[in-house]
């Protein structure tokens, strides 16, 4: 076989963990474990032993519960052991899926070709071929070469099983197909194993495995026929990872070299791609050096050409294309060859190599959906913005390609290119959008008293009419520029604001929320629901504040609109945030203190839903984070956005692309979702700063997301800190706005898929970044802000040369002075 065999070792866990070492070192590739104990002897201890050895295990049991598959990877298992015959099909599919979520392999075992095809139904693409019957016990290699030799374009790894005595029986199993073979009693009745092992797989031919690149979380996005400015500046706006410039001369779509290059200079972080079409050597380098685009995409070629391998260092990206294959084996073996031979992408095309790409021929579906469990590849044929979000979902590619697609009357067409872009990078758990029922992929969601979800379909039924109403809209519109002074400017600080040891070519761009009207972001939700009560026909307006700047907010818009208004704010809160107390009560607001548990926002907002349920008739809950049942987190999110859409826009506007990282603190989340989410389609990486407070330990910080657990929390299921019996703890951070025990339930589910990366800043680290900011650049931001300047000091030593940061700086620090002086620096 050609990429090695697993071994098999007995009982003891001593003398496992001796022999697994003697195994790894006599060319064992993975070690398989016997862990059942009743029948077999097996051991858990057996394979916390053979871990030790430092190559992949297998946990060989009988696995018939998604348990088993969490419990092995808690033991150290890179894989698990499913007998077909032992599972109906739902519960393999279920079983492999609970591997997956768990980061190990499912080594899927066949004995039947009814076996095998179930296993390739279900898209198993590890698959052991055992000889023996699980009946008699019977071992029949002719049967196992026959199934192996079924399999072998199925594109799975495939692994043979039982009756491996000799190097012959190793060689015949290559010879059917097998990838690897998995040997036990043959090496455990030697005198020796280890010299057994090496004596059998000794002669045997080995092959190093090319170089494949990882899959990506989700799909490179490459926009072709680029050949206007205005293309280039679609590409642009919405990010694209890849600008393809057709050179191939018999193409419609065909530009120059010289040309090329000088519409990429416009394109900034998307990569220009140079596309060839049956192209030789001495074209590429020519076309490279006339373009300056040392990226290729090479089609039109039935195997990566031979000068590739020499010559693939000076290119970068290299896209190798396979036209129109006919089976996933032919697909992966060519596929393999383009990544042997130094390329770092692969497009599986639906035309032929005679007819071309952009021709919107369908793209190989079937193929691409076995092979992208395999190794990574990417799409291209008849995809456009209407069917590649299903096309993703189905296939995962890592790449995906449309020109025609993208046109309206021959020409490049910035919406359908938008739409595209935005098509493609859908979150596939769904935590980039909210489903009807109010969830972004597993949180979110309504649970609450029935006497509230009266109210609660009330306000989502006014939601949806009045976003999607161009008078209110327009209102909003009008009143976001008139009365909140939007747009906010984007400020360029130096480096040097945030840190001494700073890159000094980095850029650090602001997000001046604290010149907002109340000083803060907040006042963006609190007039939108205020300007949506009014329309309701409500006259009375409830809130919860933590650090009063939503309730200023609040007081604000009521105020404006003519709506009376009651604030809830902890006792707590109330003695650190005075002075926005005292502005409440000048815009006409009651506040009403909270003495109940702790005295913070947790106990606000608690008692502001019981003023909401006992006067829904004519009262509005006005809630200031994107926490909460359905449907505030998703309207709280929408109306913040304004904040991400400006910032989008500045920043094209300002240097010509998007940023490299958007950085927003989190406490309920409203200021970090309303940057975040006109980004989330973007490459832009998105990094949400929770309250660290005094420590890790439960009750000594805010940092549901880093240090929470899933739970329910004043209507929603999201994270949370908690103990293991489920019990609320009270956070704890210097900070009012991040003094809260959840978080929002679409943070919650970015950060649970990977989209959001999830970092802490201690009290001590906001304080000096509070004093850092306002001594170098003028600017006093509030303690919320500070945590997320805590953060962007702390890895602007460790950016990359050139990058590009954006902070939502959400409000100004006046409100902390008290705080502020009270704390050591």
């Amino acid at each position: 076989p050609s990429t090695g065999g697993f071994a098999a070792v007995g009982e003891g866990s001593r003398a496992t963990r001796d022999l697994a070492h003697a195994y790894a070192a006599a060319g064992a590739t993975a070690i398989s474990v016997l862990t059942e104990p009743t029948h077999f002897g097996g051991s858990d201890d057996d394979l916390l032993a053979a871990a030790a050895a430092g190559i992949p295990v297998l946990r060989k049991d009988f696995t018939v519960d998604p348990y088993q598959v969490w419990q092995a990877r808690a033991l150290g298992a890179g894989a698990v052991l499913l007998i077909v015959r032992a599972l109906d099909d739902a519960a393999l599919r279920g079983l492999m899926d609970a591997a997956a979520e768990a980061g190990l392999d499912a080594l899927v075992e066949v004995h039947t070709h009814d076996d095998l095809e179930r296993a390739l139904a279900a898209g198993a693409t590890l698959i052991g071929v055992n000889a023996r019957d699980l009946d008699s016990l019977r071992v029949d290699r002719g049967e196992a070469l026959r199934l192996l030799s079924r399999a072998r374009d199925s594109g799975a790894t495939l692994v043979a099983e039982s009756g491996l005595t000799e190097a012959a029986h190793i060689a015949d199993a290559a010879g059917a197909g097998a990838h690897a073979v998995l040997m036990g009693t043959v090496l455990l009745q030697a005198d020796d194993p280890a010299d057994r092992l090496r004596e059998l797989v000794g002669g045997t031919p080995r092959r190093a495995p090319p170089r494949i690149p990882p899959h990506p979380t989700r799909p490179q996005v490459k926009v072709c026929g680029t050949r206007t400015a205005a293309g280039v500046a679609a590409a642009v706006r919405v990010d694209a990872d890849f600008a393809g410039f057709v050179v191939a001369s018999e193409s419609r779509r065909a530009v120059s070299p010289a040309e090329a290059g000088r519409l990429a200079q416009g394109l900034h972080r998307v990569r220009p791609v140079l596309v060839f079409r049956d192209a030789a050597e001495d074209d590429v380098h020519a076309a490279a050096e006339a373009s300056g685009i040392r990226g290729v995409q090479l089609a039109g070629h039935d195997a990566p050409p031979a000068w590739l391998k020499s010559d693939a260092a000076g290119l970068d990206p290299i896209i190798g294309v396979i036209h129109a294959p006919s089976s996933v084996r032919s697909a992966m073996c060519a596929a393999e060859a383009w990544y042997a031979a130094g390329a770092s992408h692969v497009l599986l095309e639906g035309a032929p190599a005679s007819a071309g790409g952009g021709r919107g021929a369908e793209a190989p579906l079937r193929i691409a959906q076995r092979l992208n469990r395999i190794l990574p590849v990417g799409l291209a044929g008849g995809l456009s913005p209407s069917n590649v979000e299903q096309v993703v979902s189905a296939t995962r590619p890592a790449l995906v390609d449309a020109a025609s697609g993208l046109e309206r009357d021959g020409q490049p067409d910035a919406p359908r290119i938008g739409a595209f872009v935005r098509a493609a990078r859908r979150e596939p758990t769904g935590a980039d959008r909210v489903t009807r029922r109010g969830r972004f992929g597993a949180f979110g969601g309504r649970y609450v008293p029935e006497t509230l979800i009266p109210p609660l379909e009330e306000l989502t039924t006014a939601w949806t009419a009045a976003r999607r109403d161009p008078r209110f809209r327009r209102e909003l519109a009008r009143l976001q520029r008139d009365f909140i002074g939007r747009p906010t400017p984007l400020y360029e600080v130096a480096p040097h604001a945030l840190a001494d040891d700073a890159r000094t070519d980095v850029r650090i761009f602001l997000k001046r929320e604290d010149l907002a009207h109340t000083g803060a972001h907040k006042i963006n939700n609190a007039l939108g629901q205020g300007l949506l009560a009014k329309r309701m026909g409500k006259t009375r307006v409830v809130a919860e504040t933590g650090a009063g700047q939503h309730g200023v907010a609040t007081a604000a818009a009521c105020a404006l609109i003519g709506m009376s208004c009651v604030v809830y704010m902890g006792t707590t809160d109330i003695e650190r945030q005075a002075p926005n107390v005292r502005r409440m009560h000048l815009l006409g607001a009651e506040v009403r203190p909270v003495a109940t548990g702790h005295g913070t926002l947790r106990d606000a907002l608690n008692e502001a839903l019981r003023d909401w349920v006992a006067n829904v008739a004519d009262t509005a809950y006005i809630l200031g984070s994107a926490a909460g049942p359905h449907p505030y987190p998703d309207m709280v999110a929408e109306l913040q956005s304004v904040i991400g859409r400006e910032a989008r826009a500045q920043l094209l506007e300002r240097i010509g692309r998007l940023p490299d990282i958007a950085v927003a603190s989190v406490g309920g989340g409203s200021n970090a979702i309303g940057l975040f989410r006109p980004f989330m389609d973007a490459r832009t990486r998105l990094i949400g700063v929770e309250a660290g407070g005094r420590g890790d330990g439960l009750g000594d910080n805010a940092a549901s997301l880093g240090l929470g657990s899933p739970g329910v929390l004043h209507g929603a299921f999201t994270m949370l800190t908690q103990t293991d019996e489920g019990q609320v703890v009270e956070p704890y951070s210097a900070s009012a706005g991040l003094d809260y025990p959840g978080v929002g339930p679409q943070l919650a589910a970015l950060a649970v898929t990977g989209r959001l990366d999830v970092q802490r800043a201690t009290d001590a680290e906001a304080m000096e970044a509070l004093h850092r900011l306002t001594r170098h650049a003028g600017i006093l931001p509030a303690l919320e802000s500070a945590h997320a300047l805590a953060a962007v000091g702390r890895m602007l030593p460790s950016l990359d040369s050139g990058a590009t940061v954006v902070i939502n700086l959400s409000g100004r620090g006046d409100k902390d002075l008290d705080i502020v002086a009270g704390f050591d620096v």
